[in-house]
């Protein structure tokens, strides 16, 4: 089965942020989730997590498979007043001119990044909430 290439969760196990410092705090969380799924990646055994970076929207985790490299972009996606709300989409690594040319994402590559993440989520529930796959375009 193809997933679709996105995931929302909730995820709010994040040390307490003091109200007046909650503008912009949605990045550093962003960061410290990547760490978490980085680990929870490499314990899988299949995958070497990059360091994340944090950007403008959120964070991007570069995750090495045996394939080729997955990025997971990390972003916060509050919906239905929940301010731990998470959105990952998955995107192949790809050199700039094989990406300017290239037809999409190839599945052998997000596909195992995908799967592990699935199994990973389903395993913990009470770590990962309300998970569902959803197609990217419906982020937004």
């Amino acid at each position: 089965m193809t997933r679709p290439n996105a995931l929302v969760i909730e995820y709010d196990e994040f040390p307490p942020v003091p109200k007046e410092k909650w503008q912009g705090s949605e990045l550093k969380q962003a960061v410290m989730l990547a760490r978490v799924i980085a680990g929870d990646l490499r314990s899988h055994g299949a995958f070497t997590p990059e360091e994340p970076v944090e950007e403008d929207y959120g964070a991007v985790l570069g995750v090495l498979g045996q394939t080729g490299t997955t990025e997971i972009f990390i972003s916060f996606y509050p919906r239905d007043k929940n301010d731990f709300t998470w959105a990952l989409q998955f995107r192949q690594r790809a050199p700039f001119l094989r990406g300017l040319f290239s037809k999409g994402d190839d599945e052998s590559v997000i596909g195992p990044v995908k799967e592990a993440l699935a199994s990973l989520v389903a395993s913990r529930p009470g770590q990962y909430k309300n998970a569902e796959w959803i197609d990217p375009s419906g982020l937004g």
